[in-house]
């Protein structure tokens, strides 16, 4: 049986503020799951009408086009998602998948209605949550679209930094749970062909680390987006 307490729960940036009283009636009404790695969470055709939290773990979101994964999001610890924040009400749900063990907080439609009118500052959290991811996913589309792949798959690997939270580390190591696949599938190429760019940006200095020791060397990989003749 999985249990949170009032300190775990503020962990979550939705809860961020609320005092002592909510947080208990927080805990009265969530439903927690875990999930093991490879377990699928959810899966288009599933109901529609859930709020998850992702309390532990990473969970990525995907979809199939022409056969093959394509990797929407990445959720890391506080991120919430499913059908309430996707737009899906009238349409399916992509499929998610525990990357590694996770735990999620869920609650359906009616328990977060009670929620919002209960404790509105639930809502002003959430509004911040989703202002501030849009405009993350609006500057990834957009340096994306511009970018050949090599450009995307540095853009990836730095946005997968920002996640994790090296936003301010010269140097950082890429989780070993995404794999090549996963690289590819977020770029909108082929793994062998991540694999060989893999391979040149290593050379070049903009990577390091020896198989699935990924190693991320920040300034070399901006100068690189920046620099034609890197």
């Amino acid at each position: 049986m999985i249990r949170l307490t009032e300190h775990t729960l503020h962990n979550l940036d939705l809860f961020a503020g609320l005092g002592r009283d909510e947080i208990t009636a927080v805990l009265d009404i969530v439903n927690v799951r875990a999930f093991r790695a490879g377990q699928i969470i959810f899966r288009p055709g599933d109901a529609s009408d859930r709020l998850m939290l992702l309390h532990h773990g990473t969970v990525k979101t995907y979809i199939h086009v022409g056969g093959q994964e394509r990797i929407m999001h990445v959720f890391q610890p506080g991120d919430a998602f499913c059908g309430l924040l996707f737009g899906t009400r009238h349409g399916d749900l992509p499929w998610a998948e525990a990357m590694t063990d996770a735990v999620v907080c869920i609650m359906d439609e009616a328990a977060f209605m009670r929620f919002m009118v209960n404790f509105p500052r639930l809502c002003l959290n959430l509004f911040r949550y989703m202002a501030d991811h849009h405009a993350a996913d609006m500057r990834r589309i957009e340096g994306l679209l511009q970018a050949n792949a090599t450009h995307r798959l540095i853009h990836v690997l730095l946005e997968i930094g920002h996640r994790l939270g090296y936003d301010h580390a010269d140097v950082f190591a890429l989780d070993p749970t995404f794999t090549q696949e996963d690289l590819a599938s977020m770029i909108g190429v082929a793994r062998p062909t991540v694999s060989t760019m893999i391979n040149d940006l290593r050379r070049l200095g903009v990577l390091s680390g020896s198989g699935r020791n990924l190693i991320v060397h920040r300034q070399a990989a901006l100068q690189f987006l920046n620099d034609d003749n890197f």
